[in-house]
């Protein structure tokens, strides 16, 4: 029997909607009887209670910014620009849903074992609360599965176009100076930017602890921490659990996961570069295949055509009106010879392509040179 992944990645979908939808009940319901159900109120933990509220929000984000992608890969290939016996629409829905529902059984699974197993078998945590906290965790997996296996099968559906059949045809004059390719290098961009969510919660958070440690620190004539919800991630240096603050200088007070934040953030920008680069460079790759095969035979032809007309020239150099004629000829031939010459082989301008690569191993350097110093 024969499975339709179709309808098979369409019940996650609508997983994922009922999901979301429980777990936004279930944080407004812990938002206003967070100390009956944890001992402690929602202000006590800001970061447990935002990260959820982040993943809320950030997978309406995700799923709109992703709905695009099948379009815009349709488009490229009824556009005439990617040639294969794999081209059809309905060809590549249903590669895509496979991929998609595979991905999305794998992922679910690694992330619960992980994630809800790591809060399971974690002992600082607050036994109270723990049941809570890895119902929003369990929640919380199923939602970025969803997400993650999305962004896999995009990159995986390439796969239909790598046999010796198919054909990419270069646009050199295409106004996104990718050669036509952009709509979809882009559509690839935009979603590994997605990725980047973790990394802008995780980058406020130690920022805002580390500057309520530098500049806003104050003890309270009980010796307690303002804000005390900040005194819940603040040790003092050599500890690694929250300790007193009035009993440890505030020079040595640092945040309780500043180490974990900094290479968590590094592995971020690893996975954002990987994931929007691995499937750019199989598009570079056939459009590099496709100048070698198409481009450069058309150039070498119209290189020699241009040369021969400017030969003649030679012969009637004392002709102005052969001169003339000569320019008239050569002059759109070897502007069209220019245009194939600098044909783009990347699907995104190469300029955004190098900042965005440089700008973030910098970065990937960066926070792992302050997490070991």
């Amino acid at each position: 029997m024969t499975r339709d992944f179709n309808a098979a990645w369409r019940k996650i979908l609508i997983l994922e909607v009922a999901v979301w939808v429980a777990g936004l009940v279930y944080f407004v319901i812990y938002l206003f009887h967070a100390e009956t159900m944890t001992g402690e109120p929602a202000a006590d933990d800001p970061i447990a209670w935002s990260m959820f509220l982040a993943a809320l929000v950030a997978v309406p984000v995700a799923r709109s910014v992703q709905s695009r992608f099948l379009r815009r890969l349709n488009a490229t290939v009824s556009d005439g620009l990617i040639l294969s016996d794999q081209d059809d629409p309905a060809t590549i829905g249903t590669a895509f849903a496979r991929l998609a529902s595979r991905s999305f059984a794998i992922l679910v699974v690694v992330l619960l074992v992980l994630v809800v197993g790591g809060i399971a078998i974690e002992t600082r945590s607050n036994p109270l609360g723990k049941p809570h906290l890895i119902a929003g965790a369990s929640l919380a997996a199923v939602l970025i599965a969803t997400r993650f296996a999305h962004g896999v099968a995009a990159s995986l559906v390439l796969r239909q176009f790598k046999g010796p059949e198919t054909v990419f045809v270069l646009n050199p004059d295409a106004q996104d100076k990718a050669a036509g390719f952009g709509i979809l290098g882009y559509a690839y961009y935009n979603q590994a930017l997605l990725v980047l969510i973790p990394f802008l919660f995780l980058a406020f958070w130690l920022v805002a602890v580390e500057f309520a440690i530098n500049a806003g620190p104050a003890l309270k004539p009980d010796g307690s921490f303002s804000p005390v919800a900040f005194g819940n991630y603040i040790v003092c240096a050599g500890s690694t659990a929250p300790t007193d603050q009035s009993q440890c200088p505030q020079s040595e007070w640092v945040f309780l996961w500043r180490d974990d934040y900094l290479v968590a953030m590094a592995i971020n920008l690893v996975v954002f570069v990987l994931s929007a680069f691995l499937p750019m460079s199989f598009l570079a790759r056939h459009m590099r295949k496709s100048r070698r095969l198409q481009v450069w035979p058309h150039v070498e032809e119209l290189s020699a055509h241009v040369h021969d007309l400017r030969a003649r020239y030679r012969e009637d150099r004392d002709d102005p009106t052969a001169f003339a004629e000569m320019q008239a000829r050569v002059a759109p031939l070897a502007a069209e010879l220019t245009l194939w010459r600098a044909c783009p082989v990347f699907p995104i301008p190469v300029a955004t392509a190098a900042a965005t690569l440089i700008s973030n191993l910098s970065g990937i350097l960066g926070l792992l040179g302050f997490a070991i110093g």
